[in-house]
C-alpha cells in the first residue's frame, strides 16, 4: 500500500518535505503515466534519518568552497587550514566544492559525462552509485 500523490507538484512537494529516498526510474515511470502516483513506504526515510530542514538559515545552505589553489603539488603536506576546512565542511554540510585543485577540465567533464551515462544506461545502478542511502552490495 503507497501514499497516494495525485500529481507531479504534490510528488514535488513531498520529495521536499520529507527528503524520501526513491527510485529514478519508478519516478520517470510514474511521471509518464495517467494514474495516481503512489510512494512505497518502504521508500521514506524515517523520521530521525530525515534531515532537518527547518534549521537550515538561507546563510547556511550554501555550499562551501574550498580553494586548493597553491596546493597542487602532490609532495607537499597538506596545508591544515585545508584539512580544517574539509573536515568543517564534512562534519556541518556534509559536502563541499573544491576549485583550483588542478585537475584538468577535460577530465573532470569525463567524469561527470561518464557518471550521467551509468545513470541513463541503467537507471537503478545509477541511483545505487550517487545515493549514500543505497549501499553498493545491496540487491538492485
Amino acid at each position: 500500500m503507497g501514499i497516494n500523490i495525485p500529481n507531479l507538484h504534490q510528488l514535488l512537494s513531498f520529495i521536499h518535505s520529507s527528503n524520501s529516498k526513491f527510485s529514478w526510474t519508478w519516478l520517470i515511470s510514474t511521471v509518464n503515466s495517467d494514474k495516481p502516483l503512489a510512494l512505497n513506504p518502504s521508500h521514506i526515510l524515517s523520521e530521525h534519518r530525515r534531515p532537518k530542514l527547518g534549521r537550515v538559515s538561507h546563510s547556511a545552505s550554501k555550499i562551501p568552497v574550498i580553494h586548493l589553489a597553491g596546493y597542487v603539488d602532490e609532495t607537499a603536506p597538506a596545508p591544515s587550514d585545508s584539512v580544517r576546512q574539509v573536515s568543517h565542511a564534512c562534519q556541518h554540510y556534509g559536502l563541499f566544492q573544491i576549485i583550483n585543485h588542478g585537475v584538468p577540465d577535460g577530465l573532470c567533464d569525463r567524469v561527470m559525462n561518464e557518471r550521467a551515462r551509468l545513470i541513463l544506461e541503467d537507471p537503478s545502478q545509477g541511483v545505487r552509485f550517487v545515493n549514500y542511502l543505497v549501499p553498493a552490495d545491496a540487491p538492485p
